[in-house]
């Protein structure tokens, strides 16, 4: 199971505030971080009716994750986030469609 501490809800939670819910910024943010996860969120957004909370939705889960990693790496690891994290790929959260 993948976990997010309490501790990155709250950065997260912060960096969101400091933004003013931006999403155009923070989408171009992953953007260049990780094109790859952008590219996936935008396609998943033009499939959905409600492009806006997919997106929104897509930010706020990357925020996570890349938070929890942050934390992981200061305090310790966790190798399950950081294996999912290392093999993510859109053609594979495609395929969890499937399921």
């Amino acid at each position: 199971m993948i976990y997010v501490s309490e501790d990155a809800v709250e950065k997260v939670s912060e960096e969101l505030n400091k933004k003013k819910y931006d999403l155009k910024a923070l989408f171009k943010e992953i953007k260049k971080e990780n094109p790859r996860i952008a590219e996936y969120i935008q396609v998943q957004a033009q499939k959905s009716k409600n492009s806006l909370e997919i997106i929104g939705t897509g930010i706020v889960v990357y925020l996570l994750l890349k938070k929890q990693i942050e934390i992981d790496e200061e305090f310790g690891t966790n190798t399950e986030l950081e294996d999912f994290l290392r093999a993510l790929s859109p053609e594979d959260l495609l395929n969890l469609e499937d399921m």
